[in-house]
């Protein structure tokens, strides 16, 4: 992250998505020590206790968490009303 930091100006990059959790705590420490929070938002998917933290912190982390809806969806086709 810190390198795509270094090679996109600011105003330049508006999310990141991070695959999971790890990914977006090291997005966002590299986000901060940049002096960037302000300017870029991370979505995260696992919902891990350190995410909470930091979306309480600053509110740089937008958090989604999406495991579980992509869980539910293929139930909610199969199963669902028929038209």
């Amino acid at each position: 992250m810190q390198n795509i930091l270094q090679a996109h100006p600011a105003g330049t990059i508006d999310p990141v998505f991070a695959a999971n959790g790890q990914m977006d705590l090291g997005a966002l420490q590299a986000i901060r020590e940049s002096s960037r929070s302000g300017e870029i938002k991370v979505l995260g998917l696992d919902g891990q206790k350190e995410e909470f933290e930091a979306i309480r912190a600053d509110g740089t982390t937008v958090w989604a968490r999406l495991n579980e809806t992509l869980d539910i969806v293929p139930t909610r086709v199969s199963f669902g009303p028929r038209g």
